[in-house]
């Protein structure tokens, strides 16, 4: 099976890139990938010298969210299983955070639902003008998950969030710089030198205060993280009992508007 998170180092092994590498479904999110990501934390964890982990997707795409298929076979699931396997796939990428390492994304192309909930869980963000954000949840029939209904609020405020997850709409790139969720935007051929600028500017902080900083903030949040990914399991769950979310992802799948919509 193919490896859907590659990993390279730069900058003598201070700094470890992790590579979304499924391109053919624009790095959906699954349980291969979740596995992959759970491998790669423990490999970090043991990593003699890390200062820093960057994550970027292959392809046309940073991530298409959570591979609808995988999310498809849910409705056949009993809430307890489901409920139980949501939160552990959210740990699986979420995990990164307990490191204590600055998290670095860079963004291209489609960064959609649970991928940007999971790029909104990093510590800093660059883009190109491809870039794409957004959260369909509720137009999947879904409530949020991936830490997205604490991590969007934070990163833009109650009021941003609170309608980009209603609307389900696309933020462009200029826009979210403009609220401060992304701290450069650049040509698609410039990013890889963008991103390489913010890791070298972060890497001139001293390790023990970068870290001493990381602890602090991630301690400050564990306990409404947790309480936030246990609470979106569950209702997550809840939504896989419903006759409207498998209505909703049949008519996606079909690129058709779901059954609530009315026909003109």
């Amino acid at each position: 099976m193919k490896d859907k998170l590659q990993w390279e180092e730069s900058h003598s092994g201070k700094v470890v890139h992790l590579i979304l590498n499924s391109p053919e479904n624009l790095n959906a999110m699954d349980l291969s990938m979740a596995e992959a990501f759970r491998a790669a934390k423990s490999r970090l964890e043991n990593h003699e010298g890390l200062r820093l982990v960057a994550i970027r997707g292959r392809g046309r795409a940073f991530s298409a969210g959570g591979d609808l298929e995988m999310l498809k076979l849910k409705a056949q699931k009993s809430l307890a299983t489901n409920e139980e396997e949501m939160l552990w796939f959210y740990r699986s990428f979420l995990g990164l955070r307990d490191l204590n390492v600055p998290l670095v994304c860079a963004l291209h192309g489609h960064v959609v639902g649970a991928g940007f909930c999971f790029a909104s869980a990093c510590d800093v963000r660059v883009a190109d003008e491809t870039c794409l954000l957004s959260a369909p949840f509720a137009r999947l029939a879904l409530h949020p998950g991936m830490g997205g209904s604490y991590f969007l609020p934070r990163c833009f405020g109650p009021e941003v969030a609170r309608e980009l997850m209603l609307t389900g709409r696309r933020m462009a790139a200029p826009e979210a710089q403009k609220l401060g969720y992304l701290a450069a935007v650049t040509s698609p051929d410039q990013l890889h030198q963008e991103l390489e600028a913010l890791l070298s500017n972060i890497l001139k902080s001293a390790p023990e205060a970068t870290r001493a900083l990381l602890v602090r903030q991630r301690e400050d949040e564990a306990e409404v993280v947790e309480r936030t990914l246990k609470r979106e399991a569950l209702e997550q769950a809840k939504c896989y009992q419903r006759p409207e979310f498998l209505g909703g992802v049949e008519a996606l799948q079909r690129k058709e508007a779901p059954p609530w919509i009315e026909k003109t």
